[in-house]
């Protein structure tokens, strides 16, 4: 297995992988980052939109890539409704592993 930024685009012309994004709202992501007491929510925005602003940098930088599209991922999945461990399940359903290999 293989995370990291822009794998979904270094490895894309492979047929033996599964592009997995996993995503969710601003609003959702500030208050993760907010969630343990440390930040406030202004400062966890803050946070957030620096984060996406330097991976929307080095998508363009190293990939040429002007806007990440869902369609550079074969599985879109969206945190906003769904635990963490709900989505790891989605993912291995994805990826055909078995539901031991998440635990």
């Amino acid at each position: 297995m293989i995370y990291a930024h822009a794998a979904s685009i270094a490895l894309g012309k492979r047929d033996d992988v599964v592009r997995v994004l996993i995503t969710a709202s601003l609003e959702t992501r500030c208050a993760r980052v907010a969630s343990d007491g440390q930040l406030g929510e202004k400062e966890a925005a803050r946070l957030v939109r620096e984060s996406d602003a330097a991976r929307a940098d080095y998508l363009r930088q190293f990939y040429r890539v002007e806007e990440e599209v869902p369609t550079l991922y074969d599985l879109v999945v969206n945190t906003d409704r769904l635990s963490p461990e709900q989505a790891a399940e989605l993912v291995l359903a994805a990826v055909g592993s078995p539901p031991d290999a998440a635990r």
